[in-house]
């Protein structure tokens, strides 16, 4: 179960639910990328407000949306959730592989020397999975 992170007043809060449009893919790739911050969230959370998607900006990219676990119980049993609090989602959409490793190298390129250590300080484990359309819906 995830929330939505939105920006408020240039930095990232809880808020309000997305459209589901915002997250319908039509034509490309989705990529979801997970990052475990134990312990360290929030820190994880202004690093992203404070430098990382002003880089996302600078290089034209804003097709992602930010989401943290939502802490709630369960109130459906019969489906498992999986549920950390410590735990940042990003899901970002591309046209292609392409076009998603150029942004990736433009992004690797541009983020200073103090915002990869401070990743790599905060971040514990990051993974990613990409999602391919099908093209029915």
């Amino acid at each position: 179960m995830l929330k939505p992170l939105t920006s408020q007043n240039g930095m990232l809060k809880t808020g309000k639910p997305i459209k589901s449009e915002q997250l319908k893919m039509v034509k490309g790739i989705a990529v979801i990328d997970f990052y475990i911050a134990n312990t360290k969230l929030d820190k994880l959370i202004a690093l992203f407000s404070e430098n990382y998607i002003h880089v996302l900006k600078d290089i034209g990219f804003e097709n992602y949306t930010l989401w943290v676990s939502e802490l709630i119980e369960n109130d459906f049993p019969k489906l498992p959730v999986f549920q950390d609090k410590n735990l940042l989602v990003a899901f970002s959409f591309y046209a292609n592989e392409k076009e998603y490793q150029a942004k990736q190298k433009l992004v690797e390129a541009v983020l200073s020397k103090e915002v990869k250590a401070a990743f790599q300080d905060i971040v514990t484990i990051k993974s990613s999975l990409i999602l391919y359309s099908t093209g029915t819906s």
